[in-house]
């Protein structure tokens, strides 16, 4: 049967349609916190949202013979909460007349960083342009052999001096976070970023 389809929305609504465990925004999926095989229930209480990463880390820390510590419901509710929180936050810090002077601070910012790299700016905002749900980039040599996964942007230590210098200010701006999981270097772009890049 599954998790009735709205109150999935709300929930999705309500975690700012974010991967409760790192925060990621692409192909979020609804997973169980106590299985149904384990006495859980199709009701949204039972219901966490996660990235397919977290989604799939989640089920291979019950498999028999891991090591790594596993996550409990306990503690998958309380990411779970602790999103709703900071999406609850963001909505109220917004309204407040101190954060809507921090925004015009960030449009400064966004200008700064612009006038730091406008190469890489440009770059991004074309394909922006053309992939508008993209945010995972990676940084590449046009020589290494990549598996993209299709969905990602790719920028070119060829094409940018000084690029894991130019990353480095965006992670410091709190712009991109790094995602990397092997040697090739991977980031999300934050979606503030993203509508600066795209308008």
């Amino acid at each position: 049967m599954g998790f009735q389809k709205n109150e999935s929305e709300a929930l999705l609504v309500a975690t700012g349609r974010c991967c409760c465990i790192c925060g990621l925004r692409h192909s979020i999926q609804l997973h169980h916190i106590t299985p149904k095989e384990g006495g859980g229930t199709d009701d949204i209480d039972n219901a966490i949202p996660l990235c397919p990463n977290c989604h799939s880390e989640v089920h291979g820390s019950h498999a028999s013979g891991k090591t790594t510590r596993i996550y409990t419901a306990a503690e998958l509710r309380g990411h779970r909460q602790h999103r709703i929180e900071q999406v609850e936050n963001v909505g109220k810090a917004a309204r407040e007349p101190e954060t809507r002077t921090q925004l015009a601070g960030l449009a400064t910012t966004f200008e700064q960083i612009e006038a730091l790299m406008p190469k890489l700016i440009a770059e991004m905002r074309k394909d922006l342009e053309v992939r508008p749900l993209s945010r995972e980039f990676v940084l590449l040599r046009r020589c290494w052999g990549y598996d993209s996964k299709g969905y990602e942007l790719e920028y070119y230590y060829d094409d940018h001096d000084q690029l894991e210098n130019m990353t480095r200010i965006l992670q410091n701006c709190g712009l991109i976070k790094d995602i990397t999981d092997n040697k090739v270097q991977r980031y999300v772009i934050s979606e503030e970023f993203a509508r600066y890049v795209a308008s």
